[in-house]
């Protein structure tokens, strides 16, 4: 055999080689990308959603407070009523609880936490107000509240 085409053959096999180690190499990278990617993604729906879904119970648990408050001072005969007021609240208030420790779960940072409990914390004791002007004072503060945690959760799901 020749000596040229032996080594035509080795360049020919080396440049074969070659190029493959780069596909796999640039593959690689692009494959690990778009993992990344659909990984933040997931974490970034999963963040939409435990904000969102927080948001509204704690609005729900706002309601129902308020109606169980009512019940209470409206229709102190009626104890069936308040009855069916109280045990909305608790059931309210139970999936505010879980949704609050799934935003702990997901939050990036102490500011969503934070915002988010200061808005469970005021929506929890609602059924302590006395009169009817600090209800509707903290029913205020309560939207308020969730407000200010909406704009601060936004910034982590944009």
């Amino acid at each position: 055999m020749n000596m040229q085409a032996i080594f035509t053959a080795c360049i020919a096999v080396a440049g074969t080689l070659l190029g493959s180690l780069a596909t796999y190499i640039f593959q690689s990278r692009t494959a690990g990308r778009a993992q990344n990617f659909a990984r933040a993604e997931q974490f970034r729906q999963e963040r939409l959603t435990a904000y969102s879904t927080f948001a509204g119970a704690v609005l729900d648990l706002r309601s129902k407070q308020g109606a169980r408050w009512g019940a209470k001072r409206r229709l102190p005969s009626d104890p069936v009523s308040y009855a069916e007021a109280k045990a909305a609240q608790v059931l309210s208030r139970t999936t505010a609880w879980q949704s609050l420790y799934r935003v702990r779960l997901v939050a990036d940072g102490k500011d969503v936490t934070q915002l988010a409990t200061a808005a469970m914390d005021l929506a929890a004791d609602i059924d302590k107000i006395q009169t009817l002007d600090e209800l509707d004072g903290r029913m205020a503060e309560v939207r308020n509240a969730v407000e200010r945690f909406i704009d601060e959760a936004s910034k982590q799901v944009r």
